[in-house]
């Protein structure tokens, strides 16, 4: 910028006053050209690298967030809404990108440009740069003030969207039962105003992010408009103050030239500052996920245990476990169990006792705070999540089923033919049904099972669980919402499972049907003991 303008400054003056033809300014007008193309390569280098970059960055950290929420097991669900999730891991990633690719290159374009063209400035004529360097930090100034208002509002607005989301895939998971209830017009009032909502929180924002424009192009135009009058009224002989008589028209308009490239930076910056404001928004929800209870961490031994050691079906054995909350707070004092290979075991108690917790942490999905869980003889402390995953399964209220046919969904575990996938399917009591309809295996389901019962959706769920192998099962509330009839047959499935296919099976259930099923029954009082009520 500053060989630039002092080229073309150069060939003004030399032009205008000297009449200069052009092998007389030829040299200028070669390193005129040399500075153009230079800065033009210098600017498109680093809109390529930062495109780049950032791309990078973004790509790092949704495999890092999504590494930590496959790692954080179950407990997720808890404090995040699918919507809401899915949300986080597209959008408000995306909103980085901004921030990393154009406000961040220009808060270093900010600070290093306007240092140097105010020393070039100064070097010309100290009271010119004297008069830049005092208007200068009005404008960040400003930008402070109004982006502490603008983040404010971002954060408000990710907020909003992160509801919005999370409602319309509620409502989109219940179009069946709206429909049935005919609540369809009521929802729709609904999401017409969180829509509302939603459109004035942005408005508010880009209205903020419109009036820090403004204000800025306002000072930096007040500025240059006085440096003009200054060099104008100086050449003319009107004003006689510091260094005014020595401005000749070349370093005249050499100042003119830097003058606008002085604040330009600053200006741009101005119009990136919302894209802070809504980078900073989203890091908020992109750090309380981060911060999520995380799932037990891997093990820092550089030989894990051998898997040759979990063949089989393994007993579960617990001693002088330590039952807490992500918060520290004891829900169970000691636990002392053992889960023999091939037998029906449950966990009863209260809502809120530590079913669930306790039965993450016997799955490996928690940490254990203290005490000792082996899979036979493996501390599990001491086995990888692939070691894990290959001996364990498990099954909560709502198995993840995609939008696809039968086949997509069993073979969401690992391929198979179709003779391993019938025979899962038999093994799960689903096989008569699905050799029923005309499309068999090709059955087309839609989202989250659309198209099967309750019942049936947890019985494709059991037989992903046997096409996966694992000879342990852990089932958290899986018969809730159920019918007396469907819930009987589904446990009497668990208990086939058990016992011909040799698996242990560990459920946490208040279920009246459960206490019969199980042959190992373990139950949370109020006080936060374990007892064995039956065996």
């Amino acid at each position: 910028m500053i060989a630039q303008a002092f080229c073309l400054a150069t060939i003004l003056d030399r032009v205008v006053l000297q009449q200069a033809l052009r092998p007389e300014v030829g040299p200028w007008l070669a390193g005129l050209a040399a500075a153009l193309v230079i800065r033009a390569l210098a600017v498109s280098t680093r809109g390529v690298y930062c495109a780049h970059s950032s791309a990078r960055l973004k790509a790092n950290l949704r495999h890092r967030l999504f590494s930590h929420a496959l790692t954080a097991g179950p407990a997720l669900r808890i404090g995040h809404s699918l919507g809401g999730l899915s949300t986080t891991l597209v959008e408000k990633v995306e909103a980085l990108e901004p921030y990393f690719a154009r406000y961040q290159p220009q808060l270093m374009n900010a600070t290093i440009i306007p240092l140097a063209i105010g020393l070039a400035i100064v070097s010309a004529n100290w009271l010119a740069g004297a008069l830049l360097v005092l208007s200068a930090p009005f404008i960040p100034l400003f930008m402070a003030l109004i982006g502490m208002g603008a983040q404010q509002l971002s954060q408000q607005q990710q907020s909003a969207l992160d509801r919005l989301s999370g409602i319309f895939y509620d409502r989109v998971q219940g179009l069946t039962t709206l429909t049935r209830l005919s609540a369809g017009a009521q929802e729709q009032t609904k999401l017409r105003a969180f829509s509302e909502a939603f459109r004035q929180r942005t408005m508010r924002v880009l209205r903020v992010a419109f009036l820090s424009s403004a204000v800025l192009e306002f000072f930096s135009a007040l500025a240059i408009a006085v440096m003009a009058i200054y060099i104008g009224f100086s050449l003319l002989g009107f004003i006689a103050l510091g260094p005014s008589e020595d401005i000749t028209l070349r370093w005249g308009l050499f100042m003119l030239l830097l003058a606008p490239e002085f604040y330009n930076p600053l200006r741009t910056l101005g119009q990136f500052w919302h894209d802070r404001a809504n980078a900073l928004a989203a890091a908020d929800a992109l750090m309380r996920l981060e911060r999520a209870p995380p799932g037990r961490p891997e093990p820092s031994e550089t030989q894990p245990v051998s898997t040759a050691t979990l063949t089989g079906a393994p007993a579960i054995t617990v001693k002088d476990l330590e039952v807490t909350t992500p918060t520290g707070r004891t829900l169970i004092s000691e636990v002392n169990l053992t889960c023999a290979p091939g037998r029906c075991h449950l966990i009863s108690g209260a809502s809120g006792s530590g079913k669930t917790t306790l039965l993450g942490m016997l799955a490996g999905f928690h940490p254990v705070p203290a005490g000792h869980i082996h899979y036979h003889h493996a501390d599990i402390n001491h086995l990888t999540r692939h070691q894990l995953a290959q001996c364990r399964a498990w099954l909560g209220q709502r198995p993840l089923l995609i939008e696809g046919s039968l086949r997509d969904n069993l073979t969401l575990v690992g391929e198979a033919n179709d003779d391993k996938l019938m025979q899962a399917l038999e093994g799960a009591g689903l096989w008569a049904w699905v050799k029923a309809q005309p499309q068999q295996l090709d059955l087309q389901l839609g989202p989250q099972g659309l198209g099967l019962s309750r019942g049936q959706t947890q019985r494709l769920a059991i037989a992903q669980v046997l096409l996966t192998g694992c000879p342990i099962l852990f089932l958290d509330e899986p018969t809730t919402g159920l019918d007396a009839d469907t819930e009987a047959h589904l446990w009497a499935t668990f208990r086939t499972l058990a016992h011909e296919h040799n698996m242990t099976l560990i459920a946490a259930s208040h279920s009246q049907l459960a206490d019969a099923w199980a042959e190992v029954h373990w139950h949370i009082d109020s006080s936060g003991g374990l007892m064995q009520c039956s065996t």
